[in-house]
C-alpha cells in the first residue's frame, strides 16, 4: 500500500511530502520505506538518487527514525526528527517537526543537529508541557542511540 508521509510545522503548515510503501503496521507503529528520486543533503550526509530509507514513526512517541541505505543496502546513517507524535489520516501519515534532529553514522557516533532552532520554537511557540514531552522523548531517542538498542543495533563502533 502506497501513502504520502507529511512533515508539517507547528503552525501545521507543510514542510515536505514524499510517497513511500507501508512495509508493516500495527497498533504501536507504522513502518515504510522511500525512494529518494534526486540528490539530497541530510545533516551531514549527501543522500543520492536511488537510495532508500526505512522509515519507522512509533505512534505516542515524541520521534521518528529514518534508516538510510545505498542501492547496494549499506547503511549510510539514521536520521531522527524530534517531532509529536503521528497521526495517520487516510493515506497521509503526517507529523509535527520539532526542529532537532539526529544524524547517526555506522560506526554508532552521532550529530545533534538545529538545537538552537528548537529552543526557540520551544521558548516562543511550545507550551511548558508539550516542551517537557519533547524532551523526554529527545532523552528516550539519545537512550536508545547510545545503547546501540532497536533500529540502531546495527550501529556499532568500528
Amino acid at each position: 500500500m502506497k501513502i504520502i508521509v507529511r512533515a508539517e510545522r507547528l503552525d501545521g503548515s507543510e514542510k515536505y511530502r514524499w510517497p513511500v510503501e507501508v512495509l508493516a503496521r500495527d497498533e504501536e507503529e507504522i513502518v515504510v520505506r522511500g525512494v529518494f528520486s534526486s540528490e539530497r543533503r541530510v545533516g551531514p550526509c549527501t543522500v543520492a538518487s536511488g537510495d532508500t530509507t526505512i522509515e519507522h514513526y512509533r505512534f505516542g512517541k515524541w520521534f521518528n527514525i529514518c534508516r538510510i541505505y545505498r542501492p547496494t543496502g549499506q547503511l549510510t546513517g539514521i536520521y531522527c526528527n524530534l517531532a509529536m507524535p503521528p497521526r495517520l489520516q487516510e493515506c497521509v501519515l503526517s507529523y509535527v517537526d520539532l526542529e532537532l534532529d539526529l544524524f547517526v553514522r555506522h560506526d554508532g557516533s552521532y550529530t545533534v543537529l538545529d538545537q538552537q532552532d528548537f529552543e526557540r520554537l520551544a521558548a516562543s511557540a511550545l507550551t511548558p508541557t508539550t516542551a517537557a514531552r519533547a524532551r523526554a522523548g529527545w532523552a528516550e531517542l539519545i537512550a536508545l542511540v547510545e545503547r546501540h538498542q532497536d533500529v540502531f543495533a546495527e550501529t556499532r563502533p568500528v
